[in-house]
Order: structure tokens, then C-alpha cells, then sequence
């Protein structure tokens, strides 16, 4: 790989992003389990995927998580 091809300028860049998707896409299944589960136990039907991504435990949870993080 050349010293002026794309992927070795953007090597770290991608990795990092690459890092952060994976952590989101960790977070994301972890809650999608996690709020089912609470559900379940009050008696209410589960969300599917599409559902848990619209959902506001999804979006409370994800910045609530960055700003924690980000904002220190």
C-alpha cells in the first residue's frame, strides 16, 4: 500500500469510526434486550428492531450516553 493511497492517509480515521459503530451497534442490542425484557415482565408485547430503534429508550439512552462522555 502506497503512503498516498486513501486507506493508509485515512487509516486511523476509519478505524475509530469503524470502533464507534460497533460500540453503538453493542449499545443498541444491549437496550433492544434489556427494555424487552422490562416489558415482558409488565405484561406488554415486545418491540421488534424497527420499533426499539424509534423508540425513546433507544434515543434517551444513546445521548444520554454521549453527553456523558462528550461533554465532561
Amino acid at each position: 500500500m502506497s503512503k498516498s493511497s486513501f486507506l493508509y492517509r485515512n487509516s486511523l480515521s476509519i478505524v475509530l469510526l469503524i470502533l464507534m459503530l460497533l460500540c453503538l451497534l453493542g449499545q443498541f442490542l444491549t437496550g433492544w434486550k434489556t427494555e424487552n425484557k422490562e416489558l415482558l415482565e409488565h405484561g406488554k408485547n415486545m418491540l421488534t428492531l424497527k420499533q426499539y430503534l424509534q423508540s425513546g429508550h433507544f434515543i434517551q439512552a444513546t445521548f444520554e450516553n454521549w453527553k456523558v462522555n462528550f461533554c465532561r
